[in-house]
């Protein structure tokens, strides 16, 4: 690859990012509100620093390609732009769209679907690919309504995703502190307070 020395300090950063949403996903259910609010502004914190070191790298090398910075590299340059804000999602998912268009293979694939997802979310659309589950007010996740349900296969496989698949992991009652099966239902509209939740950590 041509940047070796990028690639190496994407997978750092990256496995810092991975390690801080997976623990504070893990540990939410069980802390207090407060401990949730001071969790997150840590997260969000960490997540913006990585995403601007992210953009600095991008424009030192162009387009995240592949020959540029493996294809772990490219991977983790786009989980890193999926935790931070909607401005700096965009410009990531624009580079991407555009390497893709030019050259498919030349860049992690699966990496623009869940950014065009997360961003029309945002937006206050429904989402094309079905890579977003909301969390809902009753502790359980639910995916998020999908524009034409019919085509989502379709559409996930033009980028190496394979068909869309139901959650099968328990998740953790809120109310009631339990362990229950996580609902399989397709999807379903959100609550006012559940788009709230979701959306708000991405604005700038």
């Amino acid at each position: 690859m041509k940047y070796p020395n990028y690639y190496s300090e994407l997978m750092k950063m990256v496995e810092s990012d991975q390690t801080e949403v997976k623990s504070f996903s893990r540990d939410y259910s069980s802390m207090s509100k407060d401990e949730i609010s001071r969790r997150k502004a840590d997260l969000l914190l960490h997540s913006k620093a990585r995403a601007k070191r992210a953009l600095e790298i991008i424009n030192e090398i162009g387009l995240p390609t592949v020959e540029a910075i493996g294809y772990e590299g490219s991977q983790a340059l786009s989980l890193i732009a999926l935790h931070s804000t909607y401005s700096t999602m965009k410009i990531v998912l624009d580079i991407y769209m555009k390497a893709f268009l030019a050259h498919p293979n030349s860049i992690y694939p699966e990496a623009i679907p869940p950014l065009i997802d997360r961003v029309r979310i945002i937006e206050g659309k429904k989402q094309l690919y079905g890579t977003q589950w909301l969390l809902g007010e009753d502790g359980l996740p639910f995916l998020y309504p999908i524009e034409n349900f019919k085509e989502v296969s379709n559409r996930r496989a033009k980028f190496g995703l394979g068909m869309l698949k139901r959650p099968t992991n328990l998740a953790i009652s809120t109310q009631s502190q339990k362990q229950i099966p996580a609902r399989k239902s397709d999807q379903r509209t959100s609550t006012e307070q559940e788009y709230v939740d979701y959306v708000r950590d991405f604005i700038d």
